[in-house]
This record gives C-alpha cells, structure tokens and sequence, in this order.
C-alpha cells in the first residue's frame, strides 16, 4: 500500500466535494473498497497532506486522531471546507445567470442545471412545469406557460381535437422561424385566432400551429390580455387570490352571505291594495326539481313556509344549464306596482371611472348572489311572498326582480365602501386599482374586512386580483388610462364585406341613418352606391372594398359614437332577419334626434334559424339587453321593436301570460330585472338595427339567457323518438303547415277552421328539434295520438289523473275528449268499474177512497186513459 499515491488536497485549485469524489474513485480503481473505517482513516490521512492533516487533529482535538471514526472526521472536514451555502445567495447567483458571449445554448443550460442542483429540495420547484387550462373555442386545453417563448404554441394534433371542422388550407400564412431551446427547428404549419377564454378574458388572440407531437405553449404574447405577470422565476401574480382567500376564508367558501347591518324596508303605496294571484300549475316532471330548490332555499334561510299573506305572487321556473331550476317571482304584476321609484340616483359612470386617476395594477370583486345577502324586515318579506305548488313562502332576503332592488344595492355599497381611495362600487361589481401590488393588496383587504364586518361575500371564481388592464362598465382600463373595448364596435368594424345588392343595402340603409355625423359621407360612399345603379353590373374590386373600410371607418369614429351620459334617455332599437339579429344602443338629444352610443349585432346558430319569427324577435332583444348590460341596468329606457305581437308577451308593465315558449318563459325572467317600455315603430323607422342583423358577425356567440332546454315528452319513455314525432310532424298535412307559419309568419287571410286551435295560441307555439311545442308540451301527430294515449293510460288512472299527466307532457286539438273515449274504452277499466247501488222495489201506498189517486197516460195521439187505483 505505501507504492499508491494520491495527490494531496490543494484548497485552491479544487472543491473539498471534487477531491472526496476522487478519493472514492481512487479507492474504487485499487480494490481498497473493503478497508474497515479504521484503516480507510489511517490511508486518507496519511495522503491528504500537512494542512488537511493539521487542520484535521484541530477540528478533533482533545481527542486523539487515530480514535476519530470515519464518518465523524469526515463530517467536520466536509463542514469546514465545504459549509452549506446561503439558499439566498444560490438563488440570486442561479437568477443572475445569464448566458455567457460565445457559450452554447447546451452548455448554458447544463450550468443552469447544476446551479439548480446546488439549491438543493427547496427549489425543487423550480424544476417543475407550470401549467394553466384555457378554454380554446369553448373547449379545454392544457397550456404548458413559458416566459422563454415569444408566441404561443400549439400542434396540429391538439388544435384538430379543439377544432376538428379545421383545415390546413384555412390557416393564414406564417413567416416566423421557430427553434427549440437546443437549437432545433420546428416546422409550422401556419397561424389563426382563436376564441380564448381564461378567469375574466374572453377574446381572440393569435395562435401559431406547428407538426409534430409537442407540447403546447402559452408564450408572452397571451400574458398581457389573460392577466399574467412575472416577477422572479416562474412566479404568477395570480396566487394574490390564493393569498386573499387564505387571510379571508369565510369571504371565499362559496356559502350565502348574510348582511348584519339595518334590514332592508319598503315603503308600499297605501293605495294599491295587495295583490293575491293564484299559484301556476309546475308540470309533474319538474316538481322533484322544484321541491329541491325550495328546499335549499329555506334551508339558506331565505325561504320560510307560511300559511297564507296579504301579498302572494306567482313564481315562474327557468331551467339552468346543470338541469335544476331557478325559482323567480313575477313581481310586475304585485309589489312593483306598489313601490315607488327609488330617489338614489345611479353614479354617472364616467364620473365613477376617472376618480381612478393614475394606476398600473388593479383587481375585480364580485359579490355573490348579491341582493339576497341583505335582509328585509317583516313588512317587505311579507310583500315579497311567494306563491308555489306547495303553498306561500316568506322571503326573508331582498329577491330578483323588485324594481327598487338595484338603487338600494347601490346606495349600500357607497356608504360600506366609503372613504376608501382606489375603490369603486357599481352594484356587485368591485374596482379596486392602485399603483403597486403592495398597495393594491393593501386596499383589497381593506374592502374584504368591510365586508365581513358586515357579512357579506364575494364569489371566487369571478374575481380578477392583480391584473395590468381590467373591464369594467364597457370600458378597458390601464396604466395609460381609459379606453373603449374593441367589442363596443366590432358590430361595425367586423361586418364582412357585401356579397350582393340586397346586403349592400342594407349597409348602406345604416350610413344613411347616421349620414349627419359623417363628414364626407357623399364622396367616400360613392362607389358603393354605384353598384346600385340601374343596370350596373355587381363587380366587388379594389376601389369598392377600399370604400367600405373608409365607410366603416366614419362610422367607428367619434363623430358617431357618442360619449354616454346619464342624463340622456336610452333607447335600444333591436331586430331580427333570417340569419342575424342586430341592436343599437342609442341616446335621445332634447331635439328629439337619437345619437348611438354602441352597435351589436351576430349571426343566428343553426338551431336559433329554426325559431318562430316572434322568437327571433325576442332574441334580438334579449341579445341587446344582454350585451348593453352595463349601459342599461339599474335605470329606465326603451326598447324599440317592429314586431307588434311582442308587446303582449314581453311588456314590463304587464304580467306574464299563462303559457309562453320555454324560450320566452326564461327571457322574461331575464328582463324581469330591468325597467323598460317597450314599444313599436314599423321597420323603416329602425334601418339601423335592421341593417345590423342582415349584416350580422360571423361569429355566433353564446345564447345570452342560455339555460338547458326542457324536452319532457323524452320522460314518457315512448317507443318513438323525437326524431320520429318531428319526421311524422312533417308529413302531416296540418302540422307541418302549422310549423311552417310558426317559423315564417301566420297569414293575415282568415285559415281553415282546423287550423283555429293553433292560432289562438300562436304567441304561445314554437318550434325545438323541428318538433311542434306548445309551452313546453309537444304537439303530437294524429299517427301518434294512439300510441301516445295507450303510454297515458299504462297505469289505467281514471279520466281526471290520466289528463293531468296529459297537460304536464303532450297536446293536440280535442285531447280531452280523446282521453276520455280512450278510458270509456278500455275493457279493464269498465269492468272493474263500480255499479251503481241497487235500489229496492218500491209499492204504492193502498188508496182510501175511490178517485183518491189516479193513473193518467196517452195511448197513442188520440187516446187518452185514466184508471182509478181504488177501483
């Protein structure tokens, strides 16, 4: 053993942690493996050198050397010429590490690595992947996030599961060289936007797409409009929730709030006597669902069960998107009448925006289920009873739909959120902005110990913390100041260039509306004009597309779309073609001239193009309301409409009728919440909106009171299908009539009596999955009504049960008397059916004296006999 050398430790040209690894090597190359500790100590120290072997006899001193075990000298030496670093410094060395002039990109990352290696496991997380799920068109993906790429990415495999109608010809040119972090080039396809939607973005944004099987990134070109920022290494500003939620749990967990403070007190006209309506009939498919919404309600404690009140209001059922009912009150035909209009006047929004002076961060709060987390007092509960299947409820929270809800929310927050700078109210809607995230968070806890001093909560998912651009009331606003959303006037910048004179008309009718705010309308619009010309050819070049965008480009601009004011009435002129619908959103000057503020419009989806033209109608309307949201709640305008029968079905001054289409009972529930008129002015009144719906966006957005629509025919499990009803509905001669009017228009021409029973109800009529429905009943085809009475009748319930059961799935002209003879019908029923009691002969009482009692009757026409029964 004394012929093996070993160079000693040289403190200055190597790491105590590399010379102990040649050790090992060398003990490995020599078979010394299996030397016991003692002499593995004895060799180590007789080849390390003077200065280890001193400084080993110091770090073991009083101890002798030679009794020091292996593991336990080894300990001190690694502890003095290798102590543990600070984490702190090897994250800021690993941080500041850039990549050198001249080094290779392989070479920077493997120093990297091992930088990272040196941390040690609290940095573990630095070598995970970061990863976020966006809604790519309406559907999941999975994003890897990488601040290390310029644009976002995606394969072709990923974007054809996304996308599966998409094709290679559809995407649009690429110019871009892609290369890997290794230097390797990445071939791709092309580039597209697509509709993405993350926390509160809903927008397009550019995504390239690539070959091969790679994972998909989310690059820095998607940071700023989904809220994203980076500080440090891999570090989101959206743990500032996570942090809030951890400080306030009680604000997050999703459960009802309940305000402390004074309750809520309405202030009735005396004169209006309280109104007692009578419950409405909930079909019998929907009873399970609506007994399980009364009782989570009551069990939130907003609901309680009473016998009877001086005010009871019927309450209507839309359906939501998971299948379960909402429970509202038709409050427009009770306590409306009886409230009056609330003196708080709603902040002009302008006003509210610009106290938000210079700010760079901000954050959205929203309120959950807001107005019933305030608690009304006994006199309003009882005004707002509702009336059910069940009986009458008390609602102790304020509820949906009472026209003074919005100016008390308001007034409320002012007052809770007042003195606090940065913060804004507008009903459940929050702004907090600041000019750092330190500052930011600061307030933002300021506004959530507000709130839980008084007991309300806000809804998690629907708040945006820590976000460099926010929208809020129609507006975007930054760090630069306040803008208006690309959306305001897409309507307009996005209508796709004409394709015939009809469509060109229509255009032009809309510039024509608002040709007194267009300077130089006549010279830029004249080339489209000319293809109007009597005999002119439809020739769409170069000189008429640049006419169009300079057309589209006046009417963008502030010329036409004026600022909105609160002072000023609105209107919303709203209309409906065969494939769009299209709104205007309008203020009225003194003169009487109405000015837009905003223009909407989108193409019909394949399913809305089948609803009846009333129907449409009302989308458009409902569309407007929806989009304009911010504009129009919480104060009164008017709804202008060229379709008269909607006045009957969708005029806020006049109660629900009895029977409406499942797409018209949820839309009255919808606009149950606005104060409106609504009124109707003939077509040519409105070009605007009617030119808007006939050069609708391509894009068809989602329903805008979308809930999951009932088909309860689907309950009575026949041996038919929807799709057999709606191929036998379109045979027959009546039906299929019936259902071309309802989605075309009745005849003003008197019909055919048979036709009567569907024209007293054409108001009430539409048409889903090319099915006949009247409500929500189907109309079943005479080729069926056997089929369908025989289901009724399984059970062999009598008359009354068997029609109820009717009315809650089917109709057809006469099915009372149908169901009737069905059960007069049935051997089963007859024969079990109960007879009737015998009755007991009855005997004459003897007479006493002759002629005391006589029997008369007629023999024939001439013959009259008489017999006296003593006799």
């Amino acid at each position: 053993m004394a012929t093996l050398n070993f160079v000693p430790f040289n403190y200055g040209s190597e790491t105590w942690e590399s010379y102990t690894a040649r050790f090992e090597c060398f003990l490995v190359t020599h078979d010394l493996t299996e030397l016991t500790d003692e002499r593995k100590c004895a060799f180590f120290l007789s080849v390390c050198g003077t200065d280890v072997f001193h400084t080993a006899r110091a770090l073991t001193a009083p101890e002798p050397l030679k009794a020091v075990p292996w593991p336990v000298l080894m300990a001190k030496l690694t502890s003095h010429y290798a102590p543990s670093p600070s984490k702190i410094a090897h994250r800021h060395a690993f941080h500041q590490r850039s990549q050198a002039e001249g080094e290779s990109v392989s070479a920077y990352v493997a120093a990297l690595r091992s930088a990272n290696a040196n941390q040690g496991p609290s940095c573990h997380n630095l070598q995970k992947k970061i990863q976020l799920t966006v809604n790519i068109e309406g559907r999941p993906c999975e994003m890897e996030l990488d601040t290390g790429s310029a644009t976002s990415i995606v394969s072709w495999s990923t974007i054809k599961r996304l996308l599966p109608q998409l094709s290679k010809r559809q995407l649009q040119d690429c110019n871009l060289t892609l290369r890997g972090y290794q230097g390797n080039l990445i071939p791709v396809i092309g580039t597209c936007r697509v509709r993405v939607q993350f926390k509160g973005f809903d927008g397009r944004l550019p995504l390239i797409i690539v070959e091969g099987r790679l994972p998909s990134l989310l690059g820095l070109d998607w940071f700023q409009s989904l809220g994203l920022q980076i500080s440090g290494i891999n570090h989101l500003s959206t743990s500032a929730l996570d942090c809030l939620v951890n400080e306030f749990p009680a604000m997050f967990d999703g459960t009802l709030g309940k305000y402390t403070g004074t309750p809520v007190s309405f202030n009735l006209d005396p004169s209006v006597q309280p109104v007692r309506m009578k419950p409405r009939r909930v079909p019998i498919a929907l009873k399970p669902k609506v007994d399980a919404e009364l009782d989570k309600l009551v069990a939130q404690g907003v609901l309680e069960p009473v016998d009877h009140a001086r005010w009871e209001t019927p309450i209507v059922l839309p359906i939501k998107p998971d299948g379960s009912v909402r429970i509202c009150a038709d409050y427009h035909c009770s306590i409306n009448r009886a409230l009056p209009s609330n003196a708080y006047l709603v902040p002009v929004v302008q006003h509210l925006l610009h106290t938000l002076g210079e700010r760079s961060i901000f954050a959205k709060l929203d309120l959950a289920q807001a107005y019933q987390q305030l608690v009304v007092d006994d006199e309003a509960a009882e005004a707002q009873m509702i009336v059910t299947h069940r009986g009458a409820f008390r609602c102790h929270r304020l509820q949906f739909g009472v026209s003074i809800a919005p100016g008390l929310f308001q007034s409320l927050m002012e007052r809770l959120l007042q003195g606090l700078r940065g913060v804004i109210p507008y009903f459940d809607d929050v702004l907090v902005s600041a000019a750092s995230l330190d500052e930011l968070m600061a307030r933002l806890r300021e506004v959530l110990s507000k709130f839980q001093q008084v007991g309300l909560k806000v809804k998690r998912d629907k708040c945006q913390i820590a976000v460099p651009q926010i929208e809020f009331l129609g507006f975007l606003i930054d760090g630069s100041g306040i803008h208006p959303t690309a959306a305001k006037t897409k309507a307009i910048v996005e209508t796709p260039a004409p394709t015939n004179r009809a469509e060109l008309q229509a255009f032009l009718g809309l510039l024509n509306f608002y040709a007194v705010f267009l300077p130089h309308k006549a010279s830029v619009a004249e080339p489209l004009h000319r293809l109007l010309d009597s005999g002119a050819a439809w020739v769409w070049g170069r000189r008429e597309a640049s006419a169009f965008l300079a057309v589209k480009h006046l009417l963008i601009s502030n010329d036409v779309l004026v600022q909105y004011s609160e002072h000023l009435p609105l209107v919303l002129a709203c209309d409906a073609s065969p494939y769009g619908v299209g709104a205007v959103l309008c203020h009225q000057l003194p003169s009487g001239v109405e000015v837009p503020v905003a223009f909407f419009s989108h193409t019909l989806s394949a399913s809305e193009r089948n609803y009846a033209q009333i129907d449409k109608e009302a989308l458009a309307i409902v569309a407007g309301v929806r989009r304009f949201h911010h504009y129009l709640y919480g104060r009164p305008f008017m709804i202008v409409t060229n379709h008269k029968p909607l006045l009957g079905l969708l005029a806020g001054d006049r109660p629900a009728p009895q029977v409406l289409s499942p797409w018209m009972t949820r839309w009255f529930v919808f606009l149950a919440s606005y104060e409106y008129q609504l009124h109707h002015h003939p077509g040519k009144q409105i070009t605007h909106a009617d030119a808007l719906s006939r050069c609708p966006l391509p894009e068809a957005p989602e329903d805008p009171a979308a809930l999951a629509p009932v088909f309860l025919i689907d309950d009575l499990n026949l041996p038919t299908s929807a799709a057999d009803i709606a191929r036998l509905s379109a045979r027959e001669q009546v039906i299929s009539r019936v259902l071309d009017w309802v989605r075309r228009g009745w005849p003003k021409d008197p019909v055919d009596p048979v036709f009567l029973p569907f024209k007293s109800r054409l108001t009430e009529l539409s048409v889903q999955r090319s099915c006949l429905l009247w409500g929500h009943r189907v109309v079943v085809p005479a080729s069926l009504r056997t089929t369908v009475l025989q289901q009724l009748h399984q059970a062999h319930p009598g008359i009354t049960q068997m029609k109820a059961l009717g009315c809650s799935y089917v109709w057809c002209p006469k099915l009372d008397q149908d169901i009737a003879a069905h059960v007069a019908g049935c051997p089963q029923c007859q024969s079990t059916q109960a007879l009737p009691p015998k009755a007991e002969p009855r005997t004459w009482e003897p007479p006493s004296s002759p002629w005391s009692r006589v029997h008369v009757d007629f023999a024939g026409p001439m013959l009259f006999i008489a017999v006296d029964a003593f006799s």
